[in-house]
């Protein structure tokens, strides 16, 4: 083997490491809603680059172009990869609708199938052959000009995806775009260099090269500007799909990231150059006051032409050395008018005053009760928690807790559509209350995660409630008038305290541990985290 050929396959051999530790530290290290993608894309980049080695070092013509059509699957996944992350960034993270992709794969699946049948009709390669230094020389066949123009009509549509995200996405989203869209012309680069000089001796095809550094750089753009931290990437579909505006932004008011609710509720088409100020203009007021790393802010503001009151819920958080933060607007308006009405209501002669306690009433209810389902929610949790756990520690008995989570819920919305999960999510809560003790409290944590405190109840049989719960689940189907049937599956964890031992947070951070295992372990199923602070 050439000196020449060692080098260009020790280069290979390094782009496949380089490229396989992106991919594994992208599995493991998430920071981006597309870091999935990013990891497929490598791991095909690593294929590629392998095999594109092996040719190098085969003597033969025959061998050459057994690895070169062994390399081609990579060739053909990595491409589609890096469209799918360009849509990702183009469209806030969302992931390509399903019936694109066999649309796309078609001419892909094709021209793999041609490569390594390619000794039977040459459609791809004719008169392959290596040349006096020992590379891979050919004619184009039919296939291979169509092949070719695919890749580069797709690059194009990736380039088309990023412009349109540089130019029209959030701050983060942009940055990690305009990366994307610098890096991508070193690959181009190489591919133009080798396809306009074939004919040469030592030419030799390093695209496979510059996609990798394109890969290098997109992956640290996300560990630079990724969002993981702070937007859950397993929960990425929960951000964009809630209804009430969600919108990460720094400091000085640039904003990260929005959710679909956020753009749609303050008519925003274009975020280039959006700041939390446009919505929220005593931003900077609030965030240079911030004592404590979160607050609440109401304030009026004319939505569709009509007036609304939306209260602001503000949480900072520490992302790379600075400060990120967290906002959640909600509507409050019905409450506002409660407010006003109650205040015109106490000013108002003795007549008046059963009206006064009525709405007192009203407002409290609402204030502790999930709209939906009436469960008890997130805001009240802390109070009831609280209580709880110092009557057990008062009395002496036991207390357990359990996270419950509604398995494949997304499938559910998008096969039945919202309005059927809102009727699940309904039926599940009436099946809770009659089939849970009176004393025992139930919670709505958000989208379809409820949490259940059991008082006097210890973890053993705790464990063994929450299992013939799942099983009453499991064996009650939803009827739905529109889709008929809806099985539903539910996974639980459990955690419980003795009577003196940890704080509210240690165990609902127990649970949740637990129900992360009982998801890990295939769903429908009951997990028990008994890490419990000993005395």
């Amino acid at each position: 083997m050439s000196s020449v050929l060692f080098i260009f396959a020790a280069l290979h051999g390094a782009g496949a490491l380089i490229s396989g530790y992106i991919a594994t530290a992208s599995l493991t290290h998430r920071t981006s809603p597309l870091s999935r993608n990013l990891a497929i894309t490598a791991f095909a980049l690593a294929w590629w680059s392998v095999f594109q080695g092996f040719e190098l070092i085969t003597p033969t013509a025959e061998g050459t172009f057994l690895w070169a059509a062994i390399a081609y699957s990579g060739i053909q996944i990595s491409v589609l990869g890096l469209l799918s992350i360009a849509y990702g960034l183009a469209f806030h993270y969302r992931h390509m609708p399903a019936w694109i992709l066999p649309l796309l794969t078609m001419i892909p699946v094709a021209t793999v199938l041609i490569a390594i049948t390619n000794p039977l009709h040459e459609l791809l390669w004719e008169n392959p052959s290596v040349s006096a230094v020992g590379l891979a020389r050919f004619e184009p066949g039919i296939w291979y000009p169509i092949h070719i123009g695919y890749m580069y009509l797709l690059l194009l549509g990736c380039t088309m995806l990023l412009i349109y995200a540089v130019s029209r996405g959030p701050g983060e989203i942009r940055k990690q775009a305009g990366i994307m869209l610098a890096a991508g012309a070193v690959p181009i680069t190489a591919n133009l260099i080798y396809l306009t000089h074939q004919s040469t001796q030592v030419s030799h095809d390093f695209t496979v090269i510059g996609l990798i550094i394109t890969a290098a750089a997109l992956f640290l753009a996300f560990r630079r500007y990724g969002t993981g931290e702070l937007v859950p990437v397993t929960r990425g579909w929960v951000f964009e799909t809630l209804r009430d505006p969600i919108v990460t932004a720094l400091s000085n008011g640039e904003i990260i990231d929005a959710n679909r609710s956020f753009r749609r509720t303050f008519s925003l088409t274009d975020m280039s150059d959006l700041r939390v100020q446009q919505v929220l203009p005593v931003w900077d007021n609030l965030v240079s006051g911030m004592s404590a790393g979160h607050i609440n802010h109401s304030f009026a503001a004319v939505i569709n032409q009509e007036e609304r009151w939306i209260e602001a819920s503000i949480s900072r958080m520490r992302s790379s050395n600075r400060n990120v933060y967290a906002v959640v607007f909600r509507d409050i308006s019905v409450h506002i008018h409660d407010q006003h009405r109650l205040q015109e209501a106490v000013s108002s002669a003795e007549q008046r005053l059963e009206t006064v306690k009525q709405l007192q009433n009203q407002l409290r209810e609402q204030a502790i009760r999930d709209e939906l389902t009436e469960l008890y929610n997130r805001r009240f949790w802390n109070e009831a928690i609280e209580r709880e756990f110092a009557l057990a520690e008062r009395s002496g008995y036991s207390l357990s807790l359990a996270m419950l989570d509604i398995d494949h819920f997304k499938q559910v919305n998008d096969t039945y559509g919202h309005a059927a999960g809102d009727r699940i999510l309904i039926f599940l809560a009436d099946l809770l209350r009659t089939t849970l003790r009176r004393s025992d409290l139930i919670f709505r944590f958000g989208g379809e995660e409820f949490v259940l405190v059991m008082p006097g109840i210890e973890a053993a049989t705790a464990v063994s409630r929450m299992d013939a719960l799942r099983e009453k689940i499991a064996g009650s189907p939803y009827h739905d008038p529109k889709a008929g049937d809806i099985r539903i599956r539910v996974s639980i964890g459990v955690a419980g305290i003795p009577p003196y031992a940890a704080e509210p947070s240690e165990v609902l951070e127990q649970a949740d541990t637990a129900l992360y295992q009982a998801k890990s372990a295939g769903r429908n199923t009951v997990r028990y985290e008994s890490s419990a602070r000993e005395p």
